[in-house]
């Protein structure tokens, strides 16, 4: 299944909503281009993945690859807060990720549910 996304401008951050399976660290580099130069586009500085109906096929070096990644393209640097929500079946899997970014000071948590995203996304 092909990957699916969509930005949405919220009130007071943007909405991005990936659907289908996520086979590379490519997959990830081109939806993350979209909704940084769409923060960027409208000055929203945070910024709520939804990763409930996506599955990532990447291992724990593909996630320090793509940490790296995003380190050497500034990133960090764009004083962007992202929140992911998914499934609780996988937040082992991407909790490894949220770790690997902050140690790359990137400001990036991770969550089984919504609503607790969305608050801790609108506190920080």
């Amino acid at each position: 299944m092909p990957t699916n996304v969509s930005i949405t401008a919220c009130a007071g951050h943007l909405r991005v909503n990936v659907a289908g399976d996520i086979r590379s660290i490519d997959d990830v580099i081109r939806f993350s281009a979209q909704y940084r130069a769409e923060s960027k586009r409208l000055g929203l500085r945070r910024i709520l993945l939804d990763y409930t109906q996506a599955h990532f096929h990447l291992d724990y070096h593909d996630l320090v690859e793509l940490a790296d990644y995003a380190a050497k393209q500034d990133f960090q640097l764009d004083g962007l807060r992202l929140v992911e929500v998914c499934t609780p079946a996988h937040l082992a899997q991407h909790r490894q990720y949220e770790t690997i970014a902050a140690n790359r000071s990137t400001a990036y948590l991770v969550f089984d549910n919504e609503e607790e995203a969305l608050k801790q996304l609108m506190a920080s």
